[in-house]
């Protein structure tokens, strides 16, 4: 260990020694005086506010009243190297400020003066609709009907003898309220003849028809409506209702024989020209 503090001892000397010498030679080297800057110097003064001269604007152009504003459009402006000395733009003149009047129209003709129509009569009827529709067909006659193979539809219901007894019977309590049957029941042994209109075959010969009718002293048909009962009034069928239907219209315009009293009569209708023979012969 001592051999190394002796060591250590040769080297810290000389540099100790040295250190000292520079320090002394630090202070001596002369330094100058810093003196504090002027205050009243107008150099350093700063200025409170700086003042910048404004440039004149121009002013946009008063718009025409008379004319639509035209539509801004922005258009990108390509970047440009700058300009250290900018020029000022020159300045157009203001234009005139006072508007202008729009332009005249052109004249145009006189309206023309509406025509004098008479007004409606409030009196006159509006046209009714089913006066400007046509009319319905009118139906057919008894005799257009009688000539119309298809108005023959036959029916046996009410066409033999025991049908007609029966029906006389509920007829004779129909004539009580208008007297005794008995003396007021008048049988017409003459039948009624019609002529057969169709000329064809039919499915059956029609059957000899009977009507009953009720009549007053003045020999006009009594309205038995009231009573829901028919006058005049059938009492055996003849098959076919066309038939039926031209039986009755006949008994209307037969010329009953004068009597001072109410009468009933029952009368018979046969269709004349029929030819059964021809249209269903006999097998035997």
């Amino acid at each position: 260990m001592k051999p190394f503090w002796r060591f250590l001892k040769f080297f810290i000397r000389p540099m100790l020694i040295l250190s000292l010498g520079l320090h002394v030679l630090l202070l001596m080297i002369p330094i100058p005086d810093i003196e504090d800057p002027d205050p009243e110097d107008p150099l350093l003064e700063t200025p409170e506010t700086i003042q910048v001269a404004p440039l004149p604007v121009a002013s946009a152009p008063a718009p025409d009243p008379g004319l639509e504003p035209e539509p801004q459009i922005s258009e990108s402006v390509p970047e440009t190297e700058s300009n250290p000395d900018p020029q000022p733009e020159e300045l157009s003149p203001d234009p005139d400020p006072t508007p202008k009047p729009p332009a005249p129209l052109p004249d145009s003709p006189p309206a023309s003066e509406p025509e004098d129509t008479p007004p409606a009569d409030p009196s006159d009827p509006a046209p009714s609709p089913e006066l400007q529709s046509e009319p319905p067909p009118e139906p057919p006659t008894l005799q257009e009907r009688l000539a119309d193979p298809k108005s023959y539809l036959y029916n046996q219901t009410g066409t033999t003898e025991a049908d007609g007894f029966g029906e006389i019977a509920s007829w004779f309590e129909v004539l009580v309220k208008y007297g005794d049957p008995e003396k007021i029941y008048q049988s017409v042994e003459e039948p009624i003849e019609l002529d057969y209109l169709l000329g064809e075959c039919l499915v059956s010969p029609p059957v000899a028809a009977s009507v009953g009718v009720i009549v007053d002293a003045n020999e006009d048909i009594i309205d038995t409506s009231s009573e829901n009962v028919g006058n005049p009034r059938l009492l055996r069928s003849t098959g076919y209702n066309i038939l039926n239907v031209q039986a009755i219209e006949s008994v209307k315009e037969y010329d009953f024989p004068d009597e001072s009293e109410i009468q009933a009569y029952v009368l018979k209708v046969e269709a004349v020209g029929y030819d059964a023979d021809a249209c269903h012969p006999s097998t035997d």
